[in-house]
């Protein structure tokens, strides 16, 4: 499991990198881990109760475990190096074009 408590933050990369591989991953809600992240895998920043919670509810059921580690998987696959780059050059076309 991947826990990402921050205060604030971007786009966090080492996120994606954790769900790329499967992890399950909880987040505070902040920055881009909302984006990344289900609202069931989300919760407010500096509530460490509810982190904890969410900790519990998520290591000891296997079933959520498994479907986290899935969704989470299919969501980074919109990062992949490649998909991004084809975005920047049709963008790039774009702008070049004008």
């Amino acid at each position: 499991m991947y826990i990402i408590p921050s205060l604030q933050e971007g786009l966090p990369r080492a996120l994606v990198e954790a769900m790329s591989r499967g992890c399950p991953a909880i987040g505070a809600k902040t920055g881009g881990i909302p984006e990344l992240l289900g609202k069931d895998c989300i919760y407010g920043k500096k509530n460490y109760k509810k982190l904890a919670k969410k900790i519990e509810m998520t290591l000891f059921n296997k079933k959520t475990l498994i479907e986290l580690a899935k969704n989470n998987y299919n969501k980074s696959l919109e990062f992949d190096s490649l998909k991004l780059t084809n975005k920047k050059d049709v963008f790039m076309k774009k702008i070049i074009q004008k």
